[in-house]
């Protein structure tokens, strides 16, 4: 006969599971956050973002977030609820029914957890400490569910689970259904968090379609060198002139870039875009106190220098297409591909690009530009993208 309580020994292990499994759930809406913010504002920048390696932001960011339309995290809240209401069944029930379904779904949880470290340290190459955490949650949930297991010493694992299905199933199904709901619900109110907003294109660490397919065919668009001595692209007498803030290396600034040419390229007698440099670099830009992006400040030089040999536009769509691969673009591979001179293009880079990255820099400084892309619009400053107000009239 099964007893009236669950075992004083099996209870603790039911208690400590309930917390673990509690902490589960908060760290997957914290991570959660992290994802819709990120996507819905470029400008935004997690605490766990800490280097260019050891980053959140940039996990977030990468098409592995996303399972089935749904961002991993909301999956492993799911998870993590089920567990903690399993937790909280095995401190109410008779026995150790609810053993064997916490244990099945602690072993999917642990597995998935060794999966998505892979994809982190060899694919990514990255470290986002908040997923660290909930890995350590799904193995000592494993751990536990072990331990639990060896002592209700289950003799018909087969039978456990449909024993736990057929008694908890309205229950099992409503947290389900609930879920599910959230993230339609959440897929309508944010939709640049799924994949159908304007970050969700790029991947860090691979490469934007090419540019040039996003034109027409054969389109060339005007560009020059305004009045104080930076590039632009699009009309020499705009009814709207945008500067763009942004770094070689972020993968918001790569989306803005490729939405920018498009506007430009819709309306290339009315607007002007014209780019300015801001490195998220600690090496030239002062409001970064940690490595981040490593390599931003050097692309940036590179880019000047292509500007004073005539080649900007080419080396900017070419650096914002290459910027995030593991191999750093060099004025050598830049210089192959512009078809100019790699030493002279070299000379540029060490005599001259630092100090017209320095002024842009300090400028954006004094803007008080926090974060890529940025936009200035008639003296305002817009973060992660201008307001549809702006851009309705040309759309």
């Amino acid at each position: 006969m099964l007893p009236d309580v669950t075992p004083l020994p099996l209870r603790r292990l039911w208690v400590t599971a309930g917390a673990v499994s509690a902490l589960g759930v908060a760290l997957a809406i914290e991570l959660t956050l992290v994802h819709v913010r990120v996507h819905i504002n470029p400008a935004a920048r997690s605490f766990c973002t800490l280097s260019e390696h050891v980053s959140c932001d940039k996990t977030a960011l990468s098409g592995y977030s996303v399972f089935a339309g749904v961002p991993l995290s909301l999956w492993g809240a799911l998870a993590y609820s089920l567990l903690l209401l399993l937790s909280l069944w095995g401190l109410r029930a008779r026995g150790s029914l609810p053993v064997a379904p916490f244990g099945l779904i602690a072993a999917f949880c642990a597995v998935s957890s060794l999966v998505l470290a892979y994809i982190s340290s060899i694919m990514l190459r990255n470290l986002c400490i908040l997923c660290v955490a909930t890995w350590v949650v799904d193995w000592t949930l494993f751990a536990l569910a072990w331990v639990m297991a060896k002592r209700a010493g289950l003799a018909d694992l087969r039978r456990q689970i449909r024993q736990a299905w057929r008694a908890k199933r309205p229950l099992l199904l409503a947290v389900v259904i609930g879920v599910a709901c959230v993230a339609v619900g959440l897929r309508f109110i944010v939709p640049e968090a799924w994949g159908k907003g304007r970050v969700s294109r790029v991947i860090p660490g691979t490469k934007l379609i090419d540019n040039a397919a996003r034109l027409s065919p054969g389109t060339r668009l005007p560009s020059g060198i305004d009045d104080e001595g930076h590039p632009y692209i699009g009309s020499a007498k705009p009814s709207l002139t945008i500067t763009e803030f942004a770094d070689y290396q972020c993968p918001h600034c790569a989306n803005a870039h490729v939405e920018m040419r498009e506007l430009v390229a819709k309306n290339p007698a009315a607007i002007r875009i014209v780019h300015r440099h801001f490195p998220l670099d600690n090496k030239c830009n002062s409001l970064v106190q940690r490595p981040f992006h490593t390599q931003a400040c050097e692309y940036a030089k590179l880019a000047v220098c292509a500007s004073l040999l005539g080649r900007f536009w080419d080396a900017n769509d070419y650096l914002f297409d290459h910027g995030r691969e593991e191999s750093p673009v060099t004025a050598e591979s830049l210089a192959k591909a512009l078809g100019i001179e790699p030493s002279t293009l070299q000379q540029c880079v060490e005599k001259t690009g630092a100090e017209s990255v320095k002024r842009d820099v300090e400028e954006g400084l004094q803007l008080n530009i926090q974060g890529t892309p940025s936009f200035v619009v008639n003296g305002t400053v817009y973060k992660g993208q201008l307001p549809e107000e702006i851009l309705a009239p040309y759309d």
